[in-house]
């Protein structure tokens, strides 16, 4: 299967100049967790809903702030052609629960879940169990 088929449809981007309260606006908009910072159609960071949520209980006037002050630098990374044991890879490397996808020239494509590729790796694990029979003794 590949990468490109798992990406999830809704991928919310925003300048790192974007202001916080119109990056929630966006992620609430979109119904999203996860936005991805680009610059030129690259991503450079991720804004998840929990980084948001934790800049809310700092004592920061989050008006002021922006989605470069909030964003992740070390979020996972991906090509279109990865395979799932490479996404794993890179979610398990920075300790992420999704991965941008980007093409050949780092342009983002799409952002896969970690949930996404368990229930995939899950159905094709049934179907090959389906499709092999029942164990032999």
């Amino acid at each position: 299967m590949a990468l490109g088929e798992l990406t999830s449809g809704a991928v919310v981007s925003v300048s790192p100049s974007t202001p916080v309260p119109t990056l929630a606006e966006r992620m609430l908009a979109e119904n999203v967790r996860c936005v991805v910072v680009t610059e030129q159609s690259r991503p450079v960071g991720v804004v998840t809903d929990r980084e948001l949520a934790l800049s809310l209980t700092d004592a920061f006037d989050v008006t002021a702030l922006d989605a470069a002050d909030l964003m992740d630098e070390a979020f996972a990374v991906v090509h279109t052609d990865a395979c799932v044991r490479d996404v794993l890879q890179s979610m398990h490397r920075t300790a992420s629960r999704r991965a941008t996808v980007v093409d050949d020239a780092r342009r983002l494509v799409g952002v896969v879940t970690l949930d996404q590729l368990v229930a995939t790796v899950s159905r094709e694990l049934v179907e090959t169990i389906r499709a092999v029979g029942p164990p032999t003794q």
